[in-house]
């Protein structure tokens, strides 16, 4: 055996120590979906990437499909999706006004619905988008011609 080459027992304390840092997140996640009963913030993309998984076969197809490289969400951890689609429902919210637990939200029961609340375009405003994409774009127009996102900013505060 060369030094280099790890002993048996580093490789069984590696292997402990993975084992008890994976119990520890597993802990970790179920004391966070025992407190969050309801989604916010990131979690409905948590429960759509959960239901996915879910779909997919489960924590062992997520493994297979992180092996493989099919899998190319990159942005939320892996391990967490794989213990969420253990429990990921497949109902949407009832409409009884009670709020039921994060496990039987679905996205598609959450999608707000959509309020065509156009922003009122006068001659000016016209003319400054025109120039805006003229510098940006090289098309001078106001119009937005086929867009792939539209972003609504929003400012809340007391004064």
């Amino acid at each position: 055996m060369t030094p280099l080459e790890p002993t048996p027992w580093t490789r069984r304390r590696e292997a402990l120590l993975l084992g008890a840092c994976v119990a520890v997140y597993l802990v970790l996640a179920g004391i966070r979906a025992w407190d969050h009963t309801h989604p916010d913030y990131d979690d409905v993309g948590f429960l759509d990437l959960a239901n996915q998984v879910r779909d997919m076969g489960g924590p062992v197809a997520l493994f297979q499909a992180l092996f493989t490289g099919a899998w190319t969400e990159d942005n939320r951890n892996p391990l967490y999706l794989a213990v969420l689609s253990l429990v990921a429902g497949i109902g949407v919210p009832p409409a009884t006004g009670v709020v039921p637990d994060a496990a039987s939200f679905t996205v598609a029961g959450l999608r707000p619905p959509i309020v065509w609340k156009p922003i009122p375009f006068g001659a000016r405003r016209k003319a400054e988008m025109a120039a805006y994409s003229k510098r940006h774009y090289g098309q001078h127009s106001w119009r937005l011609r086929d867009p792939k996102v539209i972003i609504e900013h929003y400012t809340d505060g007391t004064t």
